[in-house]
């Protein structure tokens, strides 16, 4: 009984093994059946699929915003080169499970071009840029109010006002960085705040100190002057005054 079982086993696995051969021989033969001619309509439609997506790709990198027109007639150029590649590769296909694989690939080689650029004010600016910015700005305000605060003679109360505006505009500043999306606009803003920056006079000194400019001393004459005649207006009231 165990050796029929046995054979039996056997015979069953030979028969199984024989149907999986003919099956075998049954799909390639109809593989190669099927392969002898591939309708052109097979081709066209892939190489139709890809030139869809193109399309769709090249609508979108036109639309862009401020995009570089250098930047978008290479991307655009890498599109067209991708179908020209595997158009060939499905035209040159003998079998169709060739062009399926060759339709995937160019479709994955499409979708892997790269955006174009924007024109170079108009790319968003990165973190990096704007700690940048925010450094150089923090460094300018920073060297005014030391320069301001070892002025000698300079006046404490001219020295707190002048040195509350260079804060006000600091924090101006910063908040612009901070907001501002684009290189061009960050460029813009660090300028503007540094622009400001410069408008910020020196405190003045005590009065002690204070330099005597020519109004001052054209003031002091006329002082000196009106004083005199005031005297000498005075001194004529007084007939018995000897006037030398």
């Amino acid at each position: 009984m165990a050796k029929f079982d046995k054979r039996s086993k056997r015979s069953t696995d030979s028969l199984r093994d024989f149907l999986y051969q003919i099956n075998k021989k049954t799909e390639e033969g109809i593989r190669a059946i099927r392969n002898v001619y591939i309708p052109e309509e097979v081709r066209k439609a892939a190489v139709q699929e890809l030139a869809d997506l193109v399309n769709q790709r090249e609508k979108a990198f036109s639309a862009i915003p401020f995009v570089d027109p250098l930047s978008l007639k290479k991307q655009i150029g890498l599109l067209h080169a991708n179908v020209d590649i595997f158009e060939w590769r499905i035209h040159s296909a003998v079998t169709r499970e060739d062009i399926v694989a060759d339709t995937k690939k160019g479709l994955a080689a499409i979708e892997n071009v790269a955006m174009p650029t924007r024109l170079a004010g108009y790319n968003e600016a990165t973190e990096e840029e704007r700690q940048d910015a925010l450094q150089t700005l923090n460094s300018s305000f920073t060297n005014k109010e030391s320069a301001f605060s070892t002025i000698e003679h300079v006046d404490q109360q001219s020295l707190k006002q002048q040195l509350a505006i260079v804060e006000k505009y600091r924090n101006n500043s910063e908040a612009e960085i901070r907001s501002v999306k684009t290189k061009g606009e960050l460029a813009a803003a660090l300028k503007h705040g540094l622009d400001m920056l410069e408008t910020v006079s020196e405190p003045e000194l005590t009065l002690a100190y204070q330099k005597v400019d020519d109004i001052d001393q054209q003031n002091a004459k006329d002082a000196i002057r009106a004083a005199a005649k005031a005297k000498q207006a005075m001194m004529r009231k007084f007939k018995h005054v000897l006037v030398c």
